[in-house]
C-alpha cells in the first residue's frame, strides 16, 4: 500500500521521519536533495530503501520491471520476517510474565552483602536456619548470613 508521495528531498525527509514507512523508494535525483543524501539522514530508521532513477545516465538494467518486482518482494519478505521475529519475542516474554504472575511464590530474591547486591534463586536454597536477628541460608555450594528475621523472609 502506498502511503505517500513527495515532490522534493526535504518533503521526503520530513515524510519518512513522521510516517515511518516500511519501504522507501528514493529517486537519485530530486529537487533540493539527492536520494543518497536522504538515505544517509534516515539510516537509523527501520525503512528498507530502494533507489530509483528516471535518467538514463543513472538508470541501470538492474531496475527493469522484473528486477524491480524482485527487489520489492525481497523488501516485503525482509520486513515480514523482522516483524514476525519481534512478535514472537513479545509473545515469549508475555508468556513468561504471565506464568510468573500465576505463582504466589517468589522465584528469586536479592541479598546485599558487603555493599554488593547478589541474587539467589529460591530453588538453590536447601534450608533457612534462624540465628538471633540473622537467617542462615544453606545453599548448594555456600552458606549465606542474612540480617533478617525469619518471619520477614517467610513473607
Amino acid at each position: 500500500m502506498v502511503i505517500g508521495e513527495c515532490k522534493n528531498g526535504q518533503e521526503a525527509l520530513n515524510f519518512i521521519k513522521n510516517k515511518v514507512p516500511n519501504i522507501v523508494f528514493l529517486d537519485l535525483q530530486m529537487p533540493g536533495m539527492t536520494g543518497i543524501e536522504i538515505a544517509s539522514k534516515i539510516k537509523n530508521t527501520e525503512a528498507f530503501v530502494v533507489f530509483t532513477s528516471a535518467y538514463d545516465q543513472y538508470a541501470l538494467k538492474a531496475f527493469e520491471e522484473k528486477r524491480f518486482q524482485e527487489v520489492l518482494q525481497k523488501a516485503m519478505l525482509t520486513i515480514s520476517r523482522t516483524q514476525q521475529a519481534l512478535l514472537s519475542d513479545t509473545f515469549v516474554q508475555l508468556y513468561k510474565d504471565y506464568n510468573q504472575s500465576l505463582s504466589t511464590h517468589i522465584t528469586s530474591f536479592e541479598i546485599k552483602e558487603k555493599g554488593i547486591v547478589k541474587e539467589y534463586k529460591t530453588s538453590e536454597v536447601f534450608c533457612i536456619e534462624a540465628s538471633s536477628v540473622y537467617a542462615i541460608l544453606h545453599l548448594k555450594e555456600a552458606t549465606v548470613l542474612y540480617r533478617s528475621a525469619l518471619n520477614l523472609l517467610e513473607e
